[in-house]
């Protein structure tokens, strides 16, 4: 079973400063479906000049459900990401 904790965007980048790294990616990720996830991080690597010097960034994309959302993760370097939100687009 996966756990999805859905928090605002603003709420993590106040707190993410106060709040030790373990307690942050155990409260604040959220974890996505195997497939979803390696769809996204694929994506995420082939444009990573975009998002190279970027800490937080939001990537826009297709679903495996077919669904447009809007991914916010925090940049670790090359294919380490942690994913903060993911947002359905209407």
């Amino acid at each position: 079973m996966t756990k999805t904790i859905k928090i605002l965007f603003y709420e993590w980048f106040i707190l993410k400063d106060f709040i030790p790294d373990v307690i942050m990616k155990e409260v604040y990720m959220i974890y996505l479906d195997k497939r979803e996830y390696a769809k996204i991080v694929s994506e995420i690597n082939t444009y990573y000049e975009k998002y190279e010097r970027k800490r937080i960034a939001i990537h826009i994309s297709y679903g495996i459900n077919n669904r447009a959302y809007a991914y916010v993760f925090e940049n670790h370097g090359y294919n380490e990401y942690s994913f903060i939100s993911r947002d359905e687009i209407e």
